[in-house]
């Protein structure tokens, strides 16, 4: 698999461009995940959620990313008030 996509996606989150996740987000995805007890649906929604994320961290840094078939999984840290928050 290519991960060109992830990677473009994730390095705008890096670069806290909130208008460079956009294309990379379908417009009936579902985010589940730890920020709200009940899933997130749509992409006007998310991008809301991600771009309050991206408002509150100083910065985001991709560990490790690695494809098979058309899974894909990525490590990242990110830092936000100087504190780095890495999933163990």
């Amino acid at each position: 698999m290519n991960t060109t996509h992830v990677d473009t996606y994730f390095q705008a989150l890096a670069n806290r461009d909130k208008a460079g996740i956009v294309p990379h987000l379908s417009e009936n995805i579902v985010l589940l995940g730890p920020i709200f007890p009940e899933p997130t649906e749509g992409r006007e929604a998310v991008v809301g959620v991600l771009s309050g994320f991206l408002d509150t961290i100083d910065s985001l840094d991709v560990d490790l990313s690695f494809a098979s078939g058309r899974d894909v999984a990525v490590f990242f840290a990110f830092t936000c008030n100087g504190i780095k928050y890495r999933r163990k």
